[in-house]
Formats: structure tokens, sequence, C-alpha cells
């Protein structure tokens, strides 16, 4: 191929959607104010982005200090020393944000506070909970960009190994086969940029690994049985929660690199979405029935997924293969798998043992005999109550 081509991760496990349609957040107005404030009076990088850490806002901070302490009230002395700035800065900023519309109540005498929750998307609270040596210790957030796995392939020259992009709102968000998703106020959308030292018949299996990490992640976090379904998605009571998207760079014998694009359904409303997909997409906030911290979230998925990450590169799919098949969805079902990417559509049907150490997905046939199907969209086959069997739709939005 040309040298530094893009083309998704297809092969050995295919690619999955960056991009999961959600639905709009009580508090997702607040966001989208403080974020486009942010955007006007902080150093920015392509499409919007700002550089974390080191570029924050003066308001931002302020905002951010006293989202975190909802409930109670926060002297101007006690931000100025957290944040390193002066009472008449702080009062400031503070006008600032009342006059952009957040909710921000000044107590006289007693400070300021926050007269309601605000679903914000922190960096400073993600940086102090991540626990990884690269993975994310470079952020770049944006409000709105078309794309983030786009931006990360446009500033990948000037970005260092496991920058993460992230954005409030995509509205080019894609997925595999040139499919495109909605990505509006209230999920997660992050891209994290990869420079591995591998050959590029190594990468399909990072969508693997990335659903790995988020369905790890989401059983530990919030005691859910996510499973991930081959190749790309994670999925919570048989409904999507989250997709992947893995789009690779490379030249014949070498990755330049490789960005792992994920979208995750935190705080959307479901109930908003078309009808076709709220028939398979859920979202965590109705699951667990609160508020997602999305903040808490990415760190913790970004911690996840820099460990799988590493033991992928030493030593490939075939230490991560078991674990993987333990919280499989399907597993032990009969299911079908369309390769829609063949020159003619092919589909296989038989019951689902599993991942292989190449990071296949194996079937039983009817038959008996066993195959490793590389690439391709699973399903689950519904039988119907005359004997006949039919494919249920592909899990995503």
């Amino acid at each position: 191929m040309r040298s530094r081509d893009p083309i998704t991760c297809e092969g050995t496990n295919g690619t999955a959607d960056t991009g999961t349609h959600a639905g709009t957040h009580a508090s997702a107005h607040a966001s989208t104010r403080v974020s486009a404030l942010a955007a006007r009076h902080a150093p920015v990088h392509a499409a919007g982005y700002i550089r974390y850490p080191g570029e924050a806002p003066g308001r931002d901070r302020v905002l951010w200090l006293l989202a975190s302490s909802f409930g109670r009230r926060v002297s101007g002395d006690e931000i100025g020393r957290a944040l390193g700035m002066s009472r008449p800065a702080v009062w400031k900023h503070v006008q600032s944000l009342i006059a952009a519309g957040l909710p921000v109540e000044p107590v006289k005498g007693r400070g300021y506070r926050l007269i309601q929750p605000l679903d914000l998307i922190i960096p400073d609270d993600i940086l102090r909970s991540l626990h990884t040596r690269t993975i994310g210790r470079t952020l770049f957030c944006a409000q709105e960009t078309g794309s983030t796995n786009n931006d990360a392939k446009d500033m990948a020259g000037e970005s260092p190994d496991g920058a993460v992009f992230m954005a409030e709102v995509q509205n080019l968000g894609k997925g595999r086969i040139g499919r495109t998703w909605s990505s509006p106020p209230g999920g997660v959308y992050m891209s994290i940029l990869l420079k591995p030292d591998i050959p590029p018949s190594q990468a399909p299996g990072l969508a693997l690994v990335a659903g790995y990490a988020v369905a790890s992640t989401l059983r530990s976090l919030f005691g859910l049985d996510a499973r991930v379904k081959w190749p790309n998605d994670v999925l919570v009571g048989g409904k999507k929660v989250c997709g992947v998207l893995c789009e690779m760079r490379a030249e014949a014998d070498r990755v330049a690199d490789i960005v792992v694009g994920i979208g995750i359904n935190a705080n959307v409303e479901i109930k908003g979405l078309p009808a076709a997909t709220r028939e398979t997409a859920a979202s965590l906030n109705d699951l667990i029935g609160r508020t997602v911290d999305r903040s808490l979230l990415i760190a913790n998925v970004l911690n996840s997924f820099e460990a799988a990450y590493e033991e992928y590169l030493r030593s490939g799919m075939e230490s991560l293969a078991r674990r993987i098949t333990e919280i499989a969805a399907y597993l032990g079902q009969e299911v079908t798998v369309k390769n829609l990417t063949a020159a003619h559509s092919a589909e296989t049907t038989g019951t689902f043992l599993g991942i292989d150490p190449q990071g296949r997905a194996v079937l039983k046939l009817p038959g008996g005999e066993g195959v490793a199907v590389s690439a391709g969209d699973l399903s689950l086959r519904v039988r119907r109550r005359s004997g006949a069997s039919s494919s249920s739709r592909p899990c995503r939005p």
C-alpha cells in the first residue's frame, strides 16, 4: 500500500462504530456553553482543540472546581489557593460564567456554588485518575468536531504517542464500511492515537482489545454484565452501549500510526432516538440509575486500555483471547456472521465458541466441524416457532 494511506483495520477482527447514537442530556446545554467559551479564550489547535495539561482557561478551571464541589459553597480564597489565582481573578471568572448562562450563584461573604449539577467532561479530573504511562497523558478536547478519528489522523504528526482526542459532539461520526453515526451531547466520543512498532498484520486485533477494555471497565466500575460482541461492540443486556473503530496508516512492513475510536452511550436519552435505534441501544445512565461521571469513566477506560494494549504488544491476542471469550456476547448460542466486505456477501452460521489466539470468531457448524471467521458482522440467530430460523439485525445503532 502507499505510505501513510488510511485504512480501517479490517482482516483479523474487522472494525466497529466509533460514534453511537445518543440523545440530549439535561445539563448538556451548560456544558456546551462553557466549552464554547473556552474555545474563544484559550490556545486552540486544529478543529478547535484545547490541549491539556497546561492550556485550561481560568474560567473553565473555576467551573470545574465548583462542579467537583457540588452541594457546598466554595470561598473565593479556597478557589484562589487551589487554582493559584487572586480573589479578584476568581470573581472576574465567576462573573463571566454567570454572563454565559452557567448556574453559578455567588453567596455574599460565603463564596460561590452551583445551583444544579452539570454533566461535564473535566480534563483535570481525567488526568488525576489516570494510572497510565503514555495513554491519555496528552488530551485534546473540543466542543464539536466532525470526527475525532479524522482529527487524530490530521494532528498525528504534532501529537505524541498515546494522545487522546475527545469532543462533546461529532457531526460526522463514522463507523465501519462507510457507515455514519450521530454523536450528540451526553456520550463519550474519543480517539486514541497510537504509534506502535508493529507490522500491519498485527493491527486489526486492537478493535477487540479496546472493546475488552471498555467491557472490563463497565463491569468493575458499575457492576454491569458488559459483554464484548465480536469484533468491535460492547453490549449490556443484549443492547449496544459502545462501538469501536480502528483506522491504520502504514507502509508495506510497518505501521505509521493507528487511531482507535471509542464511542460510549454514557448519559443519553434513548427515547429520543429513532425507533429502529431505540430497540438496539442502551445508555449507561439508564442502566445504573444515575448520571455517569464521564471524566471518571474515560480515565478508567484509558487505564484498562493501556494494560490490555501493552499485553497485546508483548504477546499478541493469545494471552487475551481466553479472557475476552469469558465475557463474550452470544457464547454458546447460534449466530450468523455476514462478511459485508467480500466481493460476494458471505454468510456463516453456527454455534459461537469464542475467540481464538488470532482474534477470529470460532463457530461450530451444524455438521460438527469448526471454522474460524476473520471478519464480518456477527448477530444472534433467532429461531421462529415454525422451526425456521432467521438472523436478527446486528446489535448496533
